[in-house]
């Protein structure tokens, strides 16, 4: 590991250059990163504050000026930040325009009915949507936690921790999470495994969270016994009418994700002009207050800072930087594993990126027993990624609830402690369960 830094001179290129520059370019990454999160809660957008967070990396990690403008500029061409870009535009134009006609109400008060005003209401919410493994999804539940969670008297920050957990923590146990089609591929360990171990660490982490996540919660009695269970049932089947549409156009039939949820935008007007007519006699004030509104322009910089700054740290090479360095430190085996998946999930803020970079780093050194790794990386990385600023769904969550980074994660810390011990014990105890 570089212990110093030297700048020189170079008569050659003209320019000065430093000595451990690796190092400079591990130190520009984790200045960024408290910058991005020291900026919003100063209110700063999120994705402004990536986009500096960005030019820092650029600036300490030897990319020059020339190539930093080029990968700007090609993001606004990439086909990934353009497709995402339109969902996240159309998911906020959706929840918005069902909060205006009432489906959201809708929705809430039916669930009500069938579920009961408490805990179990919330946490079906995020879970349910959370089945739907898109970038940024959470943005599709986030107005609806807000709904109920208004009702059962939560704070905002406490709304926030529940819609991302509830999302997220069902992922080890859920076959179709995509990092475990790359756990499989890269590692001789079975999915089916990985899932069966994983049971009884994401049952300590539901029931801490509904023991912790919840205080404060003002249960909601169901006064109206008037409605049939069939009759309610069939009410929220309506309200949720344009969640289920966008998924069957898009899952069922293929269409582009932005054109299924538009779809389902006019689906929801389509039913609002048909029960509420009356509203519709002044269109152009009805698309002023019910439509417009709800397309969030600010949500297209925030999606643009983290392509920008993720893009500028794989062209930086300083994740992987920072892994060799991990390395020659001579750490014991399973340290250097959580380090390695801990810091990757927390800089890239995505789960498939940590895992296809830690696994090939340890794959030689975990042949032999690699189970017990291979959970270990998958729990570090998940935890790590879930709480990353740079997290897509959670910055979505933040920019719905606008809460504080550090108040949201207080929520964590007693079911993080819950699942932490249990996977500790479940590695400890596997070399006698296993065949």
């Amino acid at each position: 590991m570089v212990k110093y830094i030297s700048i020189y001179y170079n008569e050659d290129n003209k320019k000065f250059s430093l000595i451990g520059e690796d190092w400079v370019g591990i130190l520009g990454v984790i200045v960024s990163l408290i910058l991005v999160v020291a900026l919003s809660r100063k209110k700063v957008n999120i994705g402004l504050a990536m986009i500096l967070g960005a030019v820092i990396v650029t600036a300490t990690s030897g990319i020059s000026y020339k190539e930093g403008l080029n990968i700007f500029i090609g993001v606004f061409v990439t086909p990934e930040f353009i497709e995402l870009a339109l969902v996240v535009l159309m998911i906020s134009l959706l929840g918005f325009v069902m909060k205006q006609v009432g489906f959201l109400d809708t929705m809430i008060s039916s669930l009500i009915s069938l579920l009961g005003g408490t805990k179990l209401l919330m946490a079906s919410i995020p879970s349910l949507i959370g089945l739907l493994t898109v970038p940024g999804g959470a943005a599709l539940s986030a107005p609806m936690v807000g709904e109920s969670g208004e009702r059962l008297g939560l704070k905002k920050c406490q709304m926030g921790a529940i819609n991302i957990f509830f999302r997220h923590m069902w992922f080890p146990i859920y076959p179709l999470y995509p990092p475990f089609l790359l756990v499989a591929a890269m590692t001789d360990v079975e999915i089916k495994h990985i899932i069966l171990v994983s049971f009884p660490i994401v049952l300590s982490g539901v029931l801490v969270s509904f023991l912790t996540m919840f205080k404060g919660i003002t249960p909601i009695k169901n006064n109206d016994k008037s409605e049939s269970k069939s009759k309610v049932f069939g009410k929220f089947i309506l309200s949720i009418s344009p969640i289920l549409l966008a998924l069957i156009l898009s899952l069922g039939f293929s269409l582009l994700f932005p054109i299924a949820i538009f779809i389902a935008v006019i689906w929801v007007l389509l039913i609002d002009a048909k029960d509420n007519l009356h509203s519709w006699q002044k269109p152009v004030k009805k698309i002023k207050k019910d439509i417009l509104p709800g397309i969030n322009y600010t949500l297209a910089i925030t999606i643009f800072g983290i392509f920008f700054f993720k893009e500028i740290l794989e062209a930086s090479s300083v994740v992987e930087d920072l892994m060799l360095e991990l390395q020659s430190l001579g750490l014991p085996l399973t340290l250097l594993v959580v380090l390695a998946s801990g810091i990757s999930g927390l800089v890239t803020g995505s789960n498939s990126a940590a895992l296809g970079i830690t696994i090939p780093i340890f794959a030689s050194a975990i042949a032999y027993n690699p189970l017990p790794y291979v959970l270990l990386m998958f729990m570090t990385s998940l935890w790590a990624y879930v709480l990353s600023p740079i997290h897509l769904c959670l910055v979505l969550t933040k920019d719905y609830f606008d809460f504080d980074f550090f108040e949201f994660y207080k929520w964590f810390i007693q079911p993080g402690l819950a699942m932490t011990i249990v996977t500790v014990i479940i590695i400890y105890i596997m070399p006698y369960m296993m065949p």
